[in-house]
């Protein structure tokens, strides 16, 4: 909380101590208890709950005061750095908690901003763990099932609430992994950590012929096609050129990757230069877009001067609306080695088991933070668009992400804000204008939190991190 002025830092005390610390486990954070909430208040406008007078009250019991609405706590702490001369916090959405001669300083709003964002990571964690709680004592459940749930569930003794997911280089939030527990719509993090641990199973080197791309390839290739000259001089698709040449080559013999079909819908895209043909593989059985086909064939003539031959790969029939992200996965590693990746059967018992043991996965290298400095010894295998200036200084590929074309993938369903484990830019205040209450938040609206080391007050914009399906994460709906 260091670049918070004086006047919004929390003082030591007990005060302080009421805000959960970052490394409170998951299970604990589900269990806790927080003050309540307003959900709706006649007071919309920051200013209401603002005065410029000098605080009359410096020492109370946080946990025993309402929360102003959600909408309300997000605005203050910029109303409050938008005027040095106010002073104190009024609590007018709770008249039996203080009056106009009862002021509260104005650190009380860092509070109340650092309480949402533990709020809404409860508020992710708590129907996540139910569903699975719930999944293990059905009898239907199989005892391979119960085990994997029960595991997920015990892994969140370990499970800090709060921060970025270790050991990938795509990153993501541990909010978002309250995901892998329900069936709502995964986010390109979630595709791209599948991808990373794929390619690791596959042992893949700099060296391999095979190349797993994350899902933020597709949408490359669409903005080469949209720039031609700018693809074949410019320094910003460089690593895309090297990829291509690695096919005329023949350095690289195959592609892989997962994207998402008009920002609803995970699908498989493989390439194949041996067989000069492109795989592609739908759930659902559907043809792949005009423009997928348009872009990828621009891609391959440019480097490989001939136009390969489009066809279906095997896939996992998906007869519900929300596994399209998990099938992908398994479609494309069913290409990868048909006899280590069988394709599974599309049940709900069977894809939620499969989601729970991809979380197992994933929280077991969350855990092994090593992996990361290993992932990086082949770097143009999985080479992503979040990397650091770091790896741009040995020369690794990396791109930033475009917006506007067919294969922006939002996260699935509706728009939603996004989520960022890169740092967060912030804009030039403006004065807050009245406030509406928001429609209800989804769960992808969760951010990393900080309870500590983070300044509580940004400004969101609308591109915090490349949209990789998920760059600044809207959502991908299936």
């Amino acid at each position: 909380m260091s670049g918070l002025p004086d006047v919004l830092k929390i003082p030591d005390g007990p005060e302080k101590l009421s805000i959960p610390a970052g490394d409170l486990p998951v299970s604990a954070l589900i269990k806790l208890e927080l003050p309540p909430q307003r959900t709706s208040s006649i007071f919309t406008h920051p200013t209401d709950y603002l005065s410029e007078l000098a605080p009359t009250i410096t020492t109370f019991n946080v946990t025993e005061i309402v929360v102003p609405p959600s909408h309300v706590v997000k605005a203050l702490g910029r109303a409050i750095l938008l005027d040095p001369e106010l002073q104190s916090i009024v609590l007018v959405h709770s008249p039996a908690q203080g009056g106009k001669d009862i002021r509260y300083p104005l650190w009380f709003a860092t509070i109340w901003s650092l309480m949402e964002r533990v709020r809404e990571a409860r508020t992710l964690w708590r129907p996540a763990v139910q569903q699975v709680t719930e999944m293990i004592k059905k009898s239907t459940t199989s005892e391979s099932a119960a085990q994997h749930a029960r595991a997920a569930i015990e892994a969140l003794d370990m499970l800090p609430w709060d921060g970025s997911v270790k050991g990938f280089r795509t990153g993501g939030t541990v909010d978002d992994l309250a995901r892998w527990f329900t069936k709502d719509w995964l986010r390109s993090d979630h595709e791209d950590q599948m991808l990373e641990i794929l390619a690791s199973d596959l042992g893949l080197t700099d060296s391999s012929t095979l190349s797993i791309r994350n899902s933020f390839f597709v949408n490359s290739l669409a903005q080469a096609y949209d720039a031609p000259e700018a693809y074949r001089a410019g320094e910003k698709h460089q690593w895309l050129r090297k990829i291509g040449q690695a096919l005329a080559t023949k350095d690289r013999t195959r592609l892989g990757t997962i994207t998402n079909k008009n920002e609803n819908h995970w699908v498989a895209l493989a390439i194949d230069c041996e067989k000069e043909s492109v795989g592609y593989g739908d759930g659902f059985g559907d043809d792949p877009s005009r423009l997928l086909r348009k872009h990828v064939d621009w891609w391959i003539r440019e480097h490989l001067g001939t136009t390969f031959t489009w066809g279906d790969l095997p896939v996992a029939k998906q007869n519900d609306p929300y596994s399209c992200g998990i099938l992908g996965y398994f479609d494309l590693a069913h290409w990868c080695d048909s006899k280590r990746f069988p394709l599974p059967k599309c049940t709900a018992a069977s894809m939620a088991d499969e989601r729970l043991k991809m979380f197992l996965r994933i929280v077991e290298r969350h855990k092994a933070e090593g992996f990361v400095s290993e992932a990086r010894d082949y770097e143009f295998t999985f080479a992503h668009p979040h990397e650091i200036a770091g790896d741009q200084d040995k020369g690794s590929n990396v791109e930033a992400v475009p917006t506007g074309s067919e294969y922006t993938n939002s996260e699935q369903s509706t728009p939603s804000a996004p989520p960022s484990p890169s740092p967060r830019k912030t804009l030039p205040l403006k004065p807050p204008a009245p406030l509406q209450p928001p429609p209800p938040s989804s769960p992808s609206s969760v951010h990393s939190h900080s309870s500590e080391d983070k300044f509580p007050f940004h400004v969101p914009v609308e591109d915090e991190r490349p949209i990789t399906p998920t760059g600044p994460k809207r959502t991908h709906s299936e």
